[in-house]
């Protein structure tokens, strides 16, 4: 009995094409995800915070001097 024939051989690199694009996608979704919900949280985080807000007034508010 042969061993795998070619077309065997052909499914074989398509299916780890296949697989790399798949995972390719995947991390990019991730990352994609983490950037959106860690910009929220920073927002948030910004937003809340007095320190910054009286600092950022007194940088903005400089044509008053």
């Amino acid at each position: 009995m042969a061993g795998p024939g070619f077309a065997e051989f052909i499914i074989l690199i398509l299916m780890s094409i296949v697989g790399a694009m798949f995972i390719a996608v995947m991390v990019g979704i991730g990352i994609a995800l983490g950037v959106r919900w860690g910009s929220k949280w920073l927002l948030e985080e910004i937003y809340t915070n007095l320190k910054f807000e009286a600092w950022l007034k007194r940088v903005l508010n400089t044509s008053e001097k």
